[in-house]
């Protein structure tokens, strides 16, 4: 629950915003802004029919921002992805449908780093061994209903540190932590 403040209480405290408790002009109750005692909601809806309206301007006003605030915008989409796992996927997965060319170039990437990853001197039984891990992500994807990924414990192409494609560093861990660690090693 926001705490009810006035405005100048806000801008005393050095607020951005504030909360009044009290619908705005237009019925919304949200906080408002300090600068121009704007509703935020009324706010929002003003700018998003201004983006709809002049999309190439907004375009390339996201474009500036971004580049002017790289820590916020990239820590803005790594927590919507977090919190959106499933919306993600679903994007990914209609993008790839209009866009094939996407997943296999991708694919093709991920194939291409493996091959390059694994070593000559992998005996029969260590490639047996990759394809029990392998079968095993399966298995549980079918017992669980939920999606399981082999993770290389060392990515096969970190920025700091590189893997092989070995029994010894692969392990089966859930999707969502799969993707949450990236290509990225912890001790990293």
């Amino acid at each position: 629950m926001n705490q009810v403040l006035s405005c100048k209480e806000a801008k005393l405290a050095g607020l951005v915003r504030y909360y009044t408790g009290k619908s705005c002009k237009h019925g919304h109750v949200d906080e408002r802004l300090v600068s121009n005692q704007t509703c935020c909601e009324c706010n929002r809806l003003k700018v998003n029919a201004w983006q709809k309206a002049n999309p190439d301007k907004a375009k390339v006003n996201s474009d500036l921002w971004r580049e002017r605030h790289p820590g916020v915008a990239a820590q803005r989409t790594k927590d919507w992805y977090y919190a959106n796992p499933e919306q993600h996927r679903a994007t990914m997965r209609a993008m790839f449908k209009t866009n094939p060319h996407l997943r296999a170039r991708l694919s093709s990437t991920a194939r291409s780093a493996k091959l390059n990853r694994t070593p000559s001197w992998l005996t029969d039984d260590d490639k047996w061994w990759i394809d029990e891990i392998y079968d095993l992500a399966a298995v549980r994807t079918k017992i669980t209903g939920i999606q399981w990924h082999v993770d290389h414990i060392i990515p096969l192409r970190g920025r700091t540190v590189s893997g092989f494609h070995v029994p010894s560093n692969l392990r089966v861990i859930p999707w969502i932590d799969n993707l949450k660690k990236g290509n990225k090693h912890a001790a990293c």
